[in-house]
């Protein structure tokens, strides 16, 4: 066999197996076989500091399946419909990229949350990210903090001042 048919071989092998894990990641993720497993096994954590919800979005969401997505997508609208107050911050500090579909979940989070009075965040967003939610318009539609306790203090402000507003 021929070096290129070797070469050939190799790569069709890796995308199999990368297709069999039931991921697809970026170049420089592909090495490490771990880490598609737990993206594809733990989509988001959630945490509550304070009265804020944090969704802290694990690395390549954006790369899942179309089930991992729709799981994604139902955990987070869960919590945005069940947050008790309605204040989230979703953190992609973990995030290296996303794609379309993850952005209309964020959409679909950030109306919940506005639709019951809320107050919703996004955080940690790395440079090409926030490039790509300038692109979107989310800065005009929400606050995007550089860090996740400047999110959380800025929710858990927001909550102190709505309570001295009320007569």
């Amino acid at each position: 066999m021929s070096y290129f048919g070797r070469t050939l071989h190799a790569s069709r092998r890796r995308r199999e197996l990368i297709r069999a894990i039931g991921s697809w990641t970026r170049p420089e993720t592909r090495s490490s076989v771990v880490s598609v497993a737990t993206v594809v096994s733990e989509p988001a954590r959630f945490e509550k500091c304070g009265s804020v919800t944090v969704i802290r979005v694990g690395p390549d969401e954006g790369s899942l399946e179309v089930e991992q997505l729709d799981r994604l997508r139902h955990e987070v609208l869960g919590s945005a419909q069940e947050a008790i107050p309605p204040r989230i911050v979703i953190d992609l500090e973990a995030t290296k990229y996303f794609g379309g579909e993850f952005m209309g979940i964020l959409c679909r989070c950030l109306h919940k949350v506005r639709g019951r009075g809320g107050e919703f965040a996004l955080c940690g967003a790395r440079p090409q990210l926030l490039e790509a939610l300038h692109v979107a318009r989310f800065d005009d539609v929400c606050e995007i903090y550089s860090n996740r306790a400047e999110a959380v203090d800025a929710l858990d402000r927001a909550m102190v001042e709505d309570f001295r507003q009320v007569p």
